[in-house]
């Protein structure tokens, strides 16, 4: 069974098992496990094709240009992308960010979702409402 997290999660602990604890933890396992090409600074072009982060069951990830979804620190303003060897940085967190973790934490992990492009934070109080979750102030 999946573990539950009171805070919306990154790669410390989506990486727990590989003992990442800070960015170079996470490129040195990043370069170790990585299925091809080699760890690079994203290219504009890999930039443009990826998504924004957004969270997907209570964990800070977003869409690399490859397809993968690699795990974003908040913290660190990082992502590193496992399968192609991409590396994020600079990346866009939405001004209300924490506001938008409040609301998603009062659902099931399951239902902790969010993405800038479909969602507002209105759209989440709205759905915690109608869910009868809670709506934290």
């Amino acid at each position: 069974m999946a573990r539950t997290f009171h805070h919306i999660i990154g790669p410390v602990e989506g990486h727990a098992h590989q003992n990442v604890r800070t960015p170079a933890q996470y490129l040195a396992v990043q370069a170790q496990y990585l299925e091809k090409g080699v760890p690079h600074e994203a290219t504009e072009g890999e930039r443009q094709l990826a998504s924004a982060p957004l969270i997907n069951f209570g964990q800070w990830v977003l869409r690399c240009a490859c397809g993968n979804a690699p795990s974003v620190s908040v913290a660190w303003d990082l992502a590193c992308c496992f399968e192609c060897g991409a590396i994020y940085r600079h990346l866009a967190f939405p001004p209300d960010r924490v506001a938008i973790e409040h609301v998603l934490l009062a659902r099931t992990r399951q239902d902790r979702n969010w993405d800038s492009q479909t969602e507002t934070l209105a759209d989440l109080i709205a759905q915690n409402i109608t869910r009868g979750d809670e709506v934290p102030v």
